[in-house]
């Protein structure tokens, strides 16, 4: 039930997102940020599926992106991308949503 709408532009980027938790039933059971933007560089991070885990990972990201800069991540983006799907503690949590294989 999360809604996010990306557009890219020329010059620039814009991500929309809304702010609701919910539970297992749908039901919504937080209001709050669900992007997680890097410290240092120009990268935003959102995703769905459990919260806990997404925020973690969108963390991890974000981190990562800060330590090598925006244009290495993104050269390495598909091989991260690649050993966080087949990692066995994240698999069951973002496989079901397919979450990273649409990001490749």
């Amino acid at each position: 039930m999360s809604a996010v709408i990306s557009i890219a532009g020329p010059d620039a980027a814009f991500m929309l997102t809304d702010g609701a938790g919910y539970d297992d039933d749908g039901v919504v059971r937080t209001l709050g940020y669900k992007v997680v933007t890097a410290a240092d560089v120009p990268l935003a991070v959102n995703t769905r599926g459990i919260s806990g885990t997404g925020k973690a990972l969108a963390r991890q990201i974000c981190a990562l992106a800060d330590r090598v800069g925006v244009d290495r991540f993104l050269e390495i983006l598909p091989r991260v991308l690649d050993e966080l799907r087949d990692d066995p503690e994240l698999a069951p949590h973002v496989s079901g949503a397919n979450a990273l294989e649409r990001l490749r």
